[in-house]
């Protein structure tokens, strides 16, 4: 009896701790909340007169603040290159500051928005499709075909590249109607992974002879006795019958081409 009443104490406790928990973490949400959105129209209040007298009114203060800050920021390194303004700083923030201003206030209206925001729009949406590419291209590659499965690497290389062309293919026709004819990126962005797909042998080729080119002439040389150590003790072991023929000419072609691709390197 003693036992149950010391659980059902010890539930009790635990319920009100955790009560009182949650309304504590709640209540410092909702203030935290409130703080954050006094504090966010404090902050529209004193700067938006300000920015409205010095940008202009109108719509987009937000695009005009990033405009402001791009065009001080090149205008006053510009300024610094100039020798009348070299060792006047003083003098390189006034004219920056106004020159970007005057930018700013007199010459962005909307449809200069618009044209601005235009190579922004494609950056965006090159890089959307050439990022992505990029990494997995890198993923494919990290399947070497080193190992006795050569041909099993080949064909998993070449499906992942179908697979990718197939995605970007579905882009291209699910964004068409919202971007344009900038979505055209994503349709040769998949032709490209159907070129990388048919030329897999050749950028594997590309790649180790890449990697080769990296050695100095001493560590090629020390690669090289290497080889020509493993080509001595593989034709031990078919003497000795410890691989098969099979193995044999299969390890023996394989060391054969990375030595001719050191002497080519």
């Amino acid at each position: 009896m003693v036992k149950g009443n010391r659980t059902f104490l010890l539930l009790a406790f635990s319920a009100a701790l955790l009560t009182i928990l949650s309304s504590g973490v709640l209540a410092f949400y909702l203030d935290f909340q409130r703080g954050a959105n006094q504090i966010i129209t404090w902050v529209e209040d004193i700067i938006g007169p300000f920015a409205f007298v010095i940008l202009g009114g109108g719509e987009y203060l937000f695009e005009r603040l990033l405009f402001l800050a791009v065009i001080l920021t090149i205008t006053y390194l510009v300024l610094r290159k100039v020798p009348v303004f070299k060792d006047k700083t003083g003098a390189t923030w006034v004219v920056a500051v106004a020159v970007s201003i005057l930018a700013v206030r007199f010459g962005l209206q909307w449809d200069t928005i618009q044209t601005v925001f235009l190579p922004y729009t494609v950056l965006g949406i090159a890089l959307t499709a050439a990022i992505p590419f990029v990494i997995y291209f890198f993923f494919v590659n990290s399947f070497e075909d080193d190992s006795d499965e050569k041909i099993f690497f080949i064909g998993i290389r070449k499906i992942l590249w179908i697979f990718l062309a197939v995605i970007y293919f579905g882009i291209w026709m699910s964004r068409y109607d919202e971007v344009g004819g900038l979505s055209w990126i994503y349709f040769w962005t998949a032709m490209a992974a159907m070129v990388f797909m048919f030329a897999d042998g050749t950028i594997r080729r590309l790649k180790i002879k890449h990697d080769l080119s990296q050695l100095d002439i001493t560590n090629r040389d020390n690669y090289e006795r290497e080889i020509r150590r493993a080509l001595q003790d593989l034709e031990n072991d078919h003497t000795n019958y410890i691989v098969t023929d099979v193995q044999y000419k299969r390890l023996k072609k394989k060391l054969q081409h990375r030595m001719e691709l050191i002497k080519k390197t």
